[in-house]
């Protein structure tokens, strides 16, 4: 079966993360990996070593963290390498990170309505964690971004975490919301919402994506526990290759890296 992972960032504590993160994804047997960049260092890491992943043979999509201070001067220079090469990228939004509340929303999404239309998903961040309750706004920031732009993929990552069954019930009328199951998936592997990301699995298997969040957890680990998953919502074969490696790469363009053009 081929593996794309769909959730996955640079290891930073690695001697060198971009070829940490190769090695990774070689190892278990992934073709490819959505990169999810977050930090400025993470940014910067990526883009001073990205020279290093022509001859990797992996396939790549780049999500990187857009917030109320961007664009800063290096992250439209960023944006410009990326276009520069043709490599397929999607813009990412983290309340937490950033420390968005409700009432940044309508602003964050102007941002992003401002920006040069090339990118091609938007991802949210959909994990809920720590005492900082007024940037825990993920639902409510994934039903906005769908409805102000209902021609774009809009991807919940992490699939809510602990809110895993709101996100069932409240996501199931906006179509262009689709998921990942990185972190949720070993964070929250023996908890009680564990049913809930079966019933969303069984009832959204076009829908779903395999991610690692890597290095939070290993590949090898994110994939045992997600098939888990699969076996618990009986999936065919079919869709668990959906599951692995189909759904992402209908949700999600991919392309190699080339020699880069900075």
């Amino acid at each position: 079966m081929k593996y794309i992972d769909a959730h996955i960032h640079l290891n930073m504590k690695a001697k060198d993360p971009v070829r940490d993160l190769v090695e990774n994804l070689r190892q278990a047997g992934c073709s490819g990996a959505v990169l999810i960049l977050n930090s400025d260092a993470e940014k910067e890491c990526f883009f001073e070593h990205c020279d290093e992943l022509p001859d990797s043979g992996l396939v790549w999509h780049i999500g990187m963290l857009v917030d109320l201070d961007s664009p800063h001067k290096n992250e439209t220079d960023y944006f410009s390498v990326l276009k520069r090469n043709f490599l397929p990228y999607s813009v990412k939004l983290h309340s937490r990170i950033s420390r968005l509340s409700i009432g940044d929303i309508p602003a964050i999404l102007s941002q992003i309505r401002n920006m040069e239309q090339l990118f091609e998903n938007i991802i949210v961040d959909g994990f809920y964690y720590g005492s900082r309750i007024e940037n825990c706004i993920s639902l409510e920031l994934v039903i906005a971004a769908a409805r102000a732009f209902p021609e774009k993929t809009v991807v919940y990552s992490h699939s809510g975490g602990i809110h895993i069954l709101e996100t069932l019930v409240h996501l199931r009328d906006l179509p262009n919301i689709v998921y990942d199951f990185s972190l949720s998936c070993n964070y929250l592997r023996n908890t009680s919402v564990y049913p809930d990301f079966v019933q969303i699995l069984r009832f959204n298997k076009t829908k779903v994506m395999f991610g690692s969040d890597h290095p939070d957890f290993s590949i090898p680990s994110a994939l045992k526990t997600t098939g888990e998953m699969a076996d618990d919502a009986g999936l065919s074969s079919s869709e668990r290759e959906s599951l692995f490696c189909g759904n992402a790469m209908k949700y999600y363009s991919f392309r190699q890296m080339g020699s880069v053009r900075k």
